[in-house]
């Protein structure tokens, strides 16, 4: 049996990788449309979002992944596989 990870657990990466990794995981929004900061004009620019969604979308901030979208009504199913597929929208993370 695997040992399970715990929250506390340290994984240790090689630093040839590491600042490949920070660089990601700060900037996991570059060149997409962050759902907790985009104007509802760029957020329409989303699979499925028009300008009452997105309004919707703004109301219904923060999110901390992007499926939390189907927080949205309407947006749920093959909408949200959709928008998962599309991989415009995002959610930055600090």
């Amino acid at each position: 049996m695997e040992p399970k990870a715990n929250d506390n657990q340290q994984i240790d990466i090689p630093s040839e990788y590491r600042e490949n990794v920070e660089f990601t995981e700060n900037k996991r929004c570059t060149d997409k449309i962050d759902l907790n900061s985009a104007s509802a004009d760029d957020l329409t620019n989303i699979i499925h979002i028009d300008e009452e969604k997105a309004l919707e979308v703004i109301e219904n901030r923060p999110y901390i992944v992007v499926e939390s979208i189907a927080l949205v009504r309407g947006i749920y199913g093959e909408k949200l596989n959709d928008i998962r597929r599309q991989g415009l929208a995002c959610v930055e993370r600090d």
